[in-house]
């Protein structure tokens, strides 16, 4: 990936430092409650001015905190887009590139939804669960912080019915993949039969076969909402599970939180504190159901992108400089490929290669076709030693 967009990672560290900063405003509310309450409030009395003093560092950090998450938000909106339109051209011209056999053997709906809804799908992933995967990262790494300062043992309570969550999750996350790899291809197969649909209406109607292609449009339809349906099915499941563990762990750090209150090891302040910063760190792990769900609908729509920028090209027009990645450009000579037509052979894409190609002289040209053959993939030859010429 970054080798096809070396956007990607540009201005990166940047990113990811106003990331921290962001998160810095959501748990400072909680250190400000503690002080108040622990200091603010005594037996003589309110301490107007440690109060007063605390609200007001607590504001400055929050308005720094705003502007940073909207500079975070911005870079991360100009990145994302950066990269997948040069991933978009990338897949568009290589789509160009490609035979006819190669085009012809894939529905139309399939290619061009490569380089429409599946690269939009990343990019929503970028903008949306990209911001919220690096703001719930860094707000669960500080409330951890705090919470150990606070009481360490209530933060291994804590993580006590989370890390198995963390571990049921990642083993989710693989079936969820599967699922929306599925879901990208029945995207596909609805633009494919819908696209055919509008294009050939005319010849749709001149043989009046309306209902059999409207069968199959619903048929298509309903494989994609089945497709959907069983997807979500998947992610509905981690959510209620991740609201269990919320609610079980939370009244857990109430129970030990008072004993250790009444014990004398633990403060009404430090309490109330522990529990705000423990609500920071659950909602991340409960949004993070959705971020998961855009992360694998995401990364199906990227390998459906990279499987056909893996496809070999047969001729690539030099004016357009190397090719990306492995992509074949053409040279004379050299052997029939297999099941294929005699003629042009292919060598990885280089310097040299990319400059062999020569223009054409202006007006009408002739075409001479000298033993020539035809078979489609995996069949046998329907073309043996054509020899023909076509004057212009």
């Amino acid at each position: 990936m970054r080798a096809l967009s070396p956007e990607l990672t540009r201005g990166l560290l940047g990113t990811l430092a106003l990331a921290l900063v962001a998160t810095t405003g959501k748990v400072v509310i909680p250190v400000v409650v503690q002080q108040t309450l622990d200091r603010g409030l005594t037996d003589d009395g309110a301490d107007v001015g440690l109060v007063a003093v605390a609200v007001g560092a607590a504001a400055v950090i929050i308005v720094l905190t705003t502007v940073a998450t909207y500079r975070m938000n911005l870079r991360l909106y100009r990145l994302s887009e950066g990269t997948l339109a040069t991933l978009r051209v990338h897949a568009f011209r290589h789509i160009h590139d490609l035979s006819m056999l190669s085009q012809s053997a894939q529905r139309r709906g399939s290619l061009t939804s490569r380089v429409t809804s599946d690269v939009d799908q990343m990019s929503q992933f970028l903008q949306f669960g990209g911001v919220m995967l690096l703001v719930s990262s860094g707000q669960m790494l500080l409330a951890t912080v705090l919470m150990v300062v606070y009481s360490w043992p209530l933060t291994l309570l804590v993580y006590a019915f989370f890390v198995p969550l963390f571990v049921v999750t990642r083993l989710v996350q693989r079936r969820l993949a599967g699922r929306y790899a599925i879901v990208r291809e029945r995207v596909g197969e609805l633009l494919g039969a819908v696209s055919e649909a509008v294009v050939g209406a005319p010849v749709v109607r001149a043989y009046g076969v309306q209902e059999r292609t409207g069968r199959r449009i619903d048929r298509t339809i309903g494989r994609y909402r089945s497709a959907q349906i069983e997807a979500q099915r998947v992610v509905a499941g981690v959510f209620s599970l991740s609201e269990l563990v919320a609610a079980l762990a939370t009244a857990s750090v109430v129970t030990a939180g008072v004993a250790l209150g009444v014990a004398g090891s633990l403060s009404t302040g430090r309490l109330i504190a522990f529990l705000f910063l423990m609500t920071l760190f659950v909602m991340p792990i409960q949004s993070m159901t959705e971020v998961l769900n855009d992360a694998a609908n995401a990364l199906a729509g990227l390998r459906r992108v990279l499987d056909v920028l893996d496809l070999p090209t047969d001729v690539r027009d030099p004016a357009l400089g190397p090719a990306v990645g492995r992509l074949p450009v053409p040279r004379t000579g050299g052997t029939p490929p297999p099941g294929g037509r005699r003629g042009p052979a292919t060598v990885p894409a280089g310097p040299a290669t990319a400059q062999a190609g020569r223009d054409l002289p202006a007006g009408p040209l002739g075409v001479r076709f000298d033993g020539v053959g035809f078979a489609y993939p995996d069949g046998p030859p329907v073309l043996r030693d054509v020899d023909l010429e076509i004057v212009p």
